[in-house]
C-alpha cells in the first residue's frame, strides 16, 4: 500500500496562512531554484494577489551548502497561480487537492479560535468578579483552573489539547464557555456564593453536553 504524503503545514503571517515556496519544490520533485525563477519571471502576477513574501534564512547547522536561502511564503491566490504555470500532472493534482484541504482546515481553525475567545473572556471575567466578591480563601487562578478542568472533563480532553481539536469542537467549545460565564453572571445577579456559581455552571453545562450536541450533530468521539 502507498504511503500518503504527510499534510501540509501552513505558516501564518499577520494572520494570513502563507505556504513556503521550499515545501511546494519538495512536493513537486522540482529545483527551488526554478519555483523562484517562475516567481521572478511573473513577479507582477503574483503582486496582483499581494505582496510575495520572500525571506532569506542562514542553512542549519550541519546541512549543504554555506549561502543563505531565499524562498517566498505564498498566499493561497498566489499558490494557486503558481501551480497554474506548472504542467498539470497527476503531481500537481495530488498537491492542489492538499493545499486546498490545508488552506481550508486553517481558515476554519481561524474562525474557530476568534469564536472562541469571547467566550473564554465572558467566563472568566464572570469568574474573577465573583470570586473576588467572595469569602473564598482559595486563590482566584484556582477557581479559573478549575473551570477549565471542568470544561476538559466535559469534553474528554487532556490538558493542551484543545489547539489541536477540529472546528466544530472548538465551536462548542467556545459554547461552553458562554454557559458557564452566564451561570456565574446569574449568580452574581442573584447574590449567590462561587460555591453555588459553580454547581449551576456544572448543571449548565451537563445539560448542554446532553442534549444540544447530540441535536446539533457534535456527539464526541
Amino acid at each position: 500500500m502507498k504511503k500518503s504524503a504527510p499534510s501540509i503545514s501552513l505558516k501564518l503571517v499577520n494572520s494570513i496562512p502563507r505556504v513556503n515556496s521550499r515545501l511546494i519544490s519538495s512536493r513537486l520533485n522540482i529545483k527551488h531554484k526554478n519555483i523562484l525563477a517562475t516567481l521572478d519571471a511573473y513577479l507582477s502576477d503574483f503582486e496582483q494577489l499581494g505582496v510575495v513574501a520572500f525571506e532569506t534564512r542562514k542553512p542549519q547547522k550541519g546541512g549543504k551548502g554555506g549561502r543563505p536561502e531565499t524562498f517566498a511564503l505564498l498566499n493561497e491566490d498566489q499558490t494557486y497561480l503558481l501551480l497554474t504555470y506548472c504542467r498539470n500532472t497527476k503531481t500537481v493534482r495530488h498537491l492542489k487537492i492538499a493545499l486546498v484541504k490545508a488552506f481550508a482546515s486553517t481558515r476554519e481553525a481561524a474562525i474557530a479560535h476568534a469564536d472562541y475567545l469571547p467566550g473564554y473572556r465572558r467566563c472568566h471575567d464572570a469568574v474573577q468578579k465573583l470570586v473576588e466578591s467572595s469569602d473564598s480563601a482559595t486563590p482566584i487562578r484556582i477557581h479559573h483552573m478549575n473551570i477549565e478542568k471542568m470544561i476538559n472533563r466535559f469534553f474528554s480532553l487532556g490538558p493542551g489539547t484543545r489547539a489541536r481539536q477540529p472546528a466544530h469542537i472548538k465551536a462548542a467549545l467556545s459554547m461552553a464557555e458562554n454557559i458557564i460565564g452566564h451561570a456565574y453572571e446569574q449568580t452574581i445577579t442573584s447574590g449567590g456564593n462561587h460555591k453555588a456559581a459553580y454547581r449551576k455552571a456544572k448543571e449548565s453545562l451537563n445539560q448542554f453536553m446532553a442534549v444540544t450536541m447530540p441535536l446539533a450533530g457534535l456527539g464526541l468521539k
